[in-house]
């Protein structure tokens, strides 16, 4: 026995070191995570009718392979209140005639009959509906040509990891869980100033109800939601109480769900709620780094403990049976065998199986990961947070500007620089040229002066754009000099990509999950330079995720327009290449634009074990640069193994089946993919 703690605190030594080194980072990186995404809903959060709240791993302080990154969009125009007369303006919570953890929302009679789908008469009164809330969902969702889905309450998007949940918020703390300000706890943890901060925050409601025995859910419960109270309690923990959070999550995602029969029968929450229970019952002392597999084992003794009685009890709500009815017998089994296999003597070994701690496994060295500086480490992965389209960020200019020439942090600062280049570029968008409306159409002067101040207008975003990293921004102006047949202007740009693309780099992606791209083969900049010079040349993204081409600077039909007025996002490599061709086809230099083909066509032949949305855009731009040198053969093969590609990808599946319904321009490309199953 003695033999055996001796193994386990070495090796919870070795652990813990390696991943505040390689894997989660060092408590200094958490709190630069943890800033980021307090300034993200800062920076949100300056607008009336509604609050934006970030939750998830991510706003947690991890970034792990497959982090999530969830967005509580509070709704504020509705006021929800407990025990209070409802004969105003107000909804009112009712968890009588609820189950444990859900509630239903009750309205005035006089604003119920204003609506009567949105708020459906019953004996307890009018309520107002999760159901049709989320239908309300479903048909918004609709807008963005099924890039979203509705799962649970969340509104899903279908290519990022991003789940989004409109709550409403009742600020007084719920009836429901007063039992667990009053219940006896073994130590002081929670501390009192963190319970205090707690209740303060009241519950959020979420549209979604509990599941009746034949599994349907209730359409009129809303359920409650913590994510408030939880931040705080994650936001608490000491630094070994936070690995123990992300070893749980890897083992959860990497060995439990590996398993097909037991994947995803359980959550991550789930992994959350366990670590809450143990922290209340332990002695805070235990938790040391030597200490971290044990900790972790006693979180999996508990786990197996709950699955044997079928029972994990919600840490607010322990009458609410998180899993009732969710395992089935034979799955419920299985899960007792893994976990008592863990449980064994040299059973917590499985845990280094997982792909998170494969470099654990070799004993890396650390020196690798060394090479970028805190800050950089934690901000520089989360830039593409701030790159999501639909995100209206153009009205916070101002707001941001302030922070950034305020006597602020220099941490602070350099944050909301990010969010002023992302606001910069999604800006392109609503950049549109002189399309000879009326108030130039009565001279050709009016005309002529008024395309000009628009083309200096994209032109100086496109230049502060070219601070976002090291390649993108480049090729976006060189798109730009394109559209108006500047075609000389684009070869030192592209000549400047050419370079930059030569050394590793950290590749940004919101289809791909990437990690750091460590080199020691180059000496990494100076953290004295400026934090923007270091992004610039030490970031790589797609180019670009997301624009809106029509009436933009990237209209030109060549450059990659899709039909749904979009610019098909790819790898730097590929556009690069692709753009060399165009510009040397343009002047009629026909031995570099067919080197650059080839260039083209070995580059996209690299990327097809890769993503599958990137290996489409890529093979489609290989199919516009064949169409204009008259290849049909490689044409045709181009476009069959594109198609191929298609129906083997289970997104591009669940996408064309929306399509078909919602967008009549993509149709026929929809039923030609169908049709390959004939």
């Amino acid at each position: 026995m003695e033999t055996r703690n001796e193994e386990l605190k070495t090796a919870s030594i070795e652990l813990y070191q390696y991943m505040c080194n390689a894997l989660v980072g060092s408590e200094k990186i958490v709190r630069y995570r943890r800033l980021f995404f307090k300034l993200f809903d800062e920076t949100w959060n300056t607008q009336r009718g509604f609050e934006l709240i970030s939750s998830g791993s991510k706003s947690e302080g991890l970034d792990l392979h497959g982090s999530d990154f969830d967005l509580m969009t509070l709704q504020k125009l509705f006021k929800v209140y407990e025990n209070i007369d409802s004969s105003g303006f107000c909804i009112t919570i009712d968890t009588n005639n609820a189950q444990p953890g859900f509630a239903l929302l009750k309205v005035p009679e006089n604003i119920g009959k204003c609506c009567p789908v949105l708020f459906p008469k019953t004996d307890n009164g009018y309520l107002l509906s999760s159901r049709k809330m989320r239908d309300l969902l479903t048909v918004k969702s609709r807008l963005y040509n099924g890039a979203f889905s509705i799962h649970g309450p969340s509104v899903c998007h279908n290519e990022v990891d991003l789940d989004r949940v409109y709550c409403l918020q009742c600020n007084t703390w719920p009836f429901a869980a007063k039992d667990w300000l009053l219940r006896n706890k073994s130590i002081e943890w929670p501390p009192q100033e963190v319970m205090e901060n707690i209740t303060e925050q009241g519950v959020l409601l979420v549209p979604v109800g509990s599941k009746s025995s034949s599994n349907e859910v209730n359409d009129l419960e809303w359920r409650m939601s913590f994510s408030l109270s939880e931040k705080v309690l994650i936001h608490s923990f000491n630094y070994v109480q936070l690995m123990c959070y992300a070893l749980l999550k890897i083992y959860l995602k990497e060995i439990v769900n590996s398993k097909k029969t037991l994947s995803k029968l359980l959550c991550s929450y789930y992994m959350k709620t366990l670590l809450f229970w143990i922290l209340e019952e332990t002695d805070g002392s235990k938790w040391t780094p030597e200490n971290l597999i044990h900790c972790f084992l006693a979180c999996v003794k508990r786990l197996c403990y709950w699955i044997t009685i079928n029972y994990i009890p919600n840490y607010f709500i322990p009458t609410h049976n998180m899993i009732d009815g969710k395992l089935s017998n034979e799955a419920r089994n299985e899960m007792i065998r893994m976990l008592n296999g863990v449980l064994s003597d040299n059973g917590w070994e499985n845990i280094f199986y997982a792909n998170s701690l494969d470099g654990f496994r070799a004993r890396l060295s650390f020196n690798q990961v060394n090479c970028y500086n805190s800050f950089d480490k934690a901000i520089f992965p989360l830039y593409m947070t701030l790159e999501m389209k639909y995100f209206d960020f153009e009205h916070k200019y101002k707001h941001v500007i302030h922070r950034i020439v305020s006597n602020l942090p220099k941490t602070v600062k350099n944050i909301c620089a990010l969010q002023f280049l992302c606001f910069n570029y999604f800006s392109l968008s609503n950049v549109k040229f002189c399309n000879g409306d009326l108030k130039c159409r009565r001279s050709k002067h009016g005309h002529n002066k008024c395309t000009y101040i628009t083309y200096r207008l994209i032109l100086a975003k496109l230049i502060i754009n070219t601070y976002s990293d090291a390649a993108s921004g480049w090729l976006l102006l060189a798109a730009f000099f394109y559209n108006h047949r500047e075609h000389f202007k684009m070869f030192p740009l592209l000549d400047l990509v050419t370079a930059q693309l030569s050394i590793d780099r950290l590749y940004l992606s919101l289809y791909l999950k990437t990690n750091f791209i460590h080199t020691l083969s180059r000496k990494r900049l100076s953290a004295k330079c400026s934090f923007l010079k270091r992004l610039r040349q030490e970031v790589m993204k797609d180019v670009p995720y997301s624009i809106d081409t029509k009436n933009s600077f990237l209209a030109h039909k060549n450059l990659g327009v899709s039909e749904v007025n979009e610019f098909l996002s790819c790898y730097p490599a590929v556009i690069l290449h692709y753009f060399s061709f165009l510009a040397h086809y343009e002047l009629g230099n026909i031995h570099q634009a067919d080197r650059h083909m080839r260039m083209l066509q070995n580059t996209v032949q690299n990327t097809e074990s890769g993503n599958p949305h990137l290996s489409v855009n890529a093979n489609t731009y290989l199919m516009r640069a064949l169409s204009f040198s008259n290849d049909l053969a490689g044409f045709q093969l181009t476009s069959k193994r594109v198609l191929q590609m298609m129906k083997n990808s289970d997104e591009y599946k669940t996408f064309l089946k929306d399509v078909l319904t919602v967008n009549d321009s993509l149709a026929p490309l929809a039923r030609m993919i169908q049709n390959l199953d004939r």
